[in-house]
């Protein structure tokens, strides 16, 4: 039976029967009708474990939560969602990412205003400088 390919589902175990063939000194041989049940046993295979609340074994939630940390830069789901849940208690609503992204948004916003505002500038001096010259010019 040791040879046998058989895999035991969920959190159940393949056992294998251990006889001792018990012979006495007189050589005589026990009947198995007159042995006791046997209370050795091998195991010869074990099952994928007990699922949990998610229907996961052990197996199924460590390979998962392996393939989360590989995307999520070192965490899986759960513990990224209790960080932003942290983060935004922390942060009147809004996560570490979603404020920088935010202040980003607003430093490139005041940016463009600050250029807007040198561009109108230098309209105006340009169209003092021609009023000048045009001034300049009926003067002469």
């Amino acid at each position: 039976m040791s040879n046998c390919n058989i895999k035991p589902l969920g959190d159940r175990v393949l056992l294998e029967i251990c006889e001792n063939t018990e012979v006495m000194k007189g050589g005589i041989l026990i009947p198995d009708s007159a042995k006791e049940k046997p209370q050795e046993y091998r195991v010869v295979a074990l099952g994928t474990g007990k699922n949990d609340d998610k229907g996961e074994t052990d197996e199924e939630r460590e390979a998962r939560e392996k393939a989360e940390r590989e995307a999520n830069g070192g965490e899986t789901n759960a513990e990224k969602e209790a960080r932003e849940a942290q983060e935004r208690e922390a942060n009147g609503g809004e996560t570490n990412a979603e404020k920088e992204a935010r202040e980003q948004r607003e430093l490139e916003e005041q940016e463009q205003r600050f250029r807007e505002q040198q561009a109108m500038r230098l309209r105006h001096r340009a169209m003092r400088l021609r009023t000048e010259q045009e001034l300049e010019s009926l003067s002469y």
